[in-house]
């Protein structure tokens, strides 16, 4: 377990890292609240790979759930930012957080990704799934064998009959469930790999293997 000022110092020195461009704000959010047809456009400020790709599946996922389409945007048109927060915005052991569309005030359609945890390909799908899943109007879900859970995500997760309940009265759904049923997560190819340094420490800051990382445990929000 780092200590605070390792875990601040990881933050700074990625948020300081060139490769990360701060803050393109995504203008069509909207988008993501709509009940019919949704094409949602993604944009990735965030360099590291390994959270881009499980971002793409996680994505592809929602779309066999809910009627929409997705792909990627660069540009001011997109729907969904994701990127890397700020440390003050975190508690210690929060993973990301989700921008939550009720609150249309504040609500801009971003995910902020903690850059104090390197986190394994699983944790990264699961974590991504549930993000999505707060954007799309999501709260958490005391079920611990549900994708919306709020600590912990293992991999044996799935959409539980309350969290399709929510769905259905908020968007169109590309697939029912009746109430006692579920949609199960597949899993994409490779998310049972074994935990590994991201892109944070192999490529901006490698003097962290110095420091040690924090494992990828914490609270999804």
């Amino acid at each position: 377990m780092q200590s605070g000022g390792s875990l601040l110092l990881i933050s700074l020195m990625i948020l300081d890292s060139p490769a990360y461009a701060k803050n393109q704000t995504c203008e069509d959010y909207a988008e993501i609240r709509k009940a019919g047809h949704m094409t949602i456009g993604v944009s990735f400020d965030i360099p590291d790979p390994l959270i881009r790709e499980q971002f793409r599946h996680a994505m592809d996922f929602w779309a066999t759930v809910l009627d929409m389409e997705w792909h990627s945007d660069e540009t001011s048109s997109c729907a969904i930012r994701v990127g890397y927060g700020v440390p003050e915005m975190f508690d210690s052991d929060d993973i990301a957080q989700a921008d939550d569309p009720d609150l249309t005030a504040t609500f801009r359609g971003e995910i902020a990704f903690n850059a104090a945890f390197a986190i394994t390909p699983l944790e990264a799908y699961l974590v991504c799934v549930h993000e999505i899943g707060h954007l799309l109007g999501l709260d958490h879900n005391p079920s611990p064998t549900s994708v919306m859970y709020a600590v912990g995500l293992e991999g044996a997760e799935k959409l539980e009959a309350a969290d399709i309940s929510a769905l259905s009265a908020r968007h169109r759904m590309r697939q029912w469930k009746d109430a006692g049923q579920h949609l199960s997560l597949e899993f994409p190819v490779g998310t049972e790999s074994d935990h590994s340094f991201s892109w944070r420490t192999e490529q901006v800051v490698t003097e962290l293997s110095e420091l040690g990382t924090k494992s990828g445990a914490g609270v999804v929000r």
